[in-house]
């Protein structure tokens, strides 16, 4: 009875909260704390002083209240100015209109403690995807790092909804949900273990339809006609990135890839390195399976990045396609084309996939197969 008066007043004050967050107006600015540690008014002026307690009211000591230390804490560049107001109220128990916050943040922006980010509303997203060259019926592969833009209206989910309703129900889309399940780290297990490579992978894989596979290092999800066919026999017996990985598969059937991230995120051109027969290491990674633990060894793990000589032959091509958005571009591309340029590069030059001074065993193997290619490093 205890337990269930507990869950029951639980669930009557995350109404009440849900209906005090949707009553409250909504701003669409996204302040970001631009200094370390915490504020002070030692500097203010006697004009500034009375401004601050008079127009913001703020009380003006040789530090600014708690509460206001609070809000620049939640101001992350993740939240918007109503969901900070939203916080102080929940956690904090100071109540306060959301424009007067954002008159506080906009004096603290004049004093370069605070910064703006950009908004960008789902029409705004929409139409990036659109001039990204996203259709229907499409099948995209998407690599993610939402911070690099700005806030998006809707997160992570909302980003999802509005790629699934570009590409339409015909349409198929692919996210790397990796793990990198080797020792050290818990066993993979594909409906427990969480996608390190961002908060959109990590959320898509878990929704209702998604499939996932069970490669340990590599793991891909996907949902659409061509889900099924792009993840099969994905797992820990195949090189991650190999012929028969999803990616290539993506680009047999003639798939996208749009960089949502920074260029040097795009997986599928190891999967050029991979045809040129550019040698990669061997990993040991603990899996579950049938309810058992168990060490499998996952062949041919790709290591070093360097996709820059690809790029630069893909752009003279006119092959890559950049959309301003926020504090950020986007960039789409073919599949096919991306996997050929790094396959090129790799062909005729591995010996600048070296890294400078490294001696790891992914650099030792690769320095083999140049020397005995003649390939010498510069």
């Amino acid at each position: 009875e205890v337990q269930r008066r507990a869950v029951a007043f639980h669930d009557v004050h995350v109404v009440q909260r849900a209906s005090d967050d949707q009553e409250r107006p909504q701003s669409q600015r996204v302040p970001v704390k631009a200094f370390r540690g915490f504020l002070a008014f030692e500097d203010l002026t006697c004009q500034e002083r009375r401004f601050v307690a008079e127009e913001l009211g703020v009380e003006c000591s040789w530090g600014a209240p708690v509460w206001l230390q609070e809000a620049l804490m939640f101001a992350n560049g993740k939240r918007t100015v109503s969901e900070i107001v939203a916080l102080l109220g929940r956690h904090c128990r100071h109540e306060m209109d959301v424009s007067q916050l954002e008159n506080i943040f906009d004096f603290l922006s004049r004093r370069d403690q605070v910064q703006w980010r950009p908004f960008l509303s789902q029409a705004t997203v929409k139409s990036a995807l659109q001039q990204a060259g996203l259709g229907r019926g499409d099948a995209v592969v998407g690599h993610f790092a939402l911070s690099r833009f700005g806030y998006i209206e809707g997160g992570a989910d909302g980003l999802i909804d509005a790629l699934l309703e570009r590409i339409g129900p015909d349409g198929t889309l692919l996210m790397p949900t990796f793990s990198f399940s080797w020792i050290g780290r818990r066993p993979y297990d594909a409906v427990r273990t969480p996608s390190l490579v961002g908060c959109v992978t990590d959320r898509f894989w878990r929704r209702h339809g998604v499939q996932r596979s069970f490669h340990p290092t590599h793991s891909f999800a996907a949902i659409g006609p061509l889900a099924s066919s792009l993840l099969k026999g994905h797992d820990w017996t195949q090189p991650p990135l190999g012929p028969h990985s999803p990616l290539n598969r993506l680009a047999e059937a003639d798939g996208k890839i749009l960089m949502f991230a920074r260029k040097n995120a795009n997986t599928s051109m190891h999967v050029g390195e991979h045809l040129a027969d550019i040698p990669f290491v061997d990993f040991l990674c603990p899996i579950q399976e049938d309810g058992k633990h168990r060490t499998v060894v996952v062949p041919q793990c790709p290591w070093h990045v360097n996709f820059d000589a690809a790029y630069e032959k893909m752009y003279a091509r006119g092959q890559i396609r950049d959309v301003r958005l926020g504090e950020s571009v986007l960039h789409s591309m073919r599949c096919r084309d991306a996997i050929a340029a790094q396959a090129e590069v790799a062909k005729a030059t591995p010996e600048i996939l070296l890294q400078t001074g490294c001696t790891c065993p992914a650099c030792q193997k690769l320095a083999l197969f140049c020397e005995a290619q003649g390939h010498v490093p510069s």
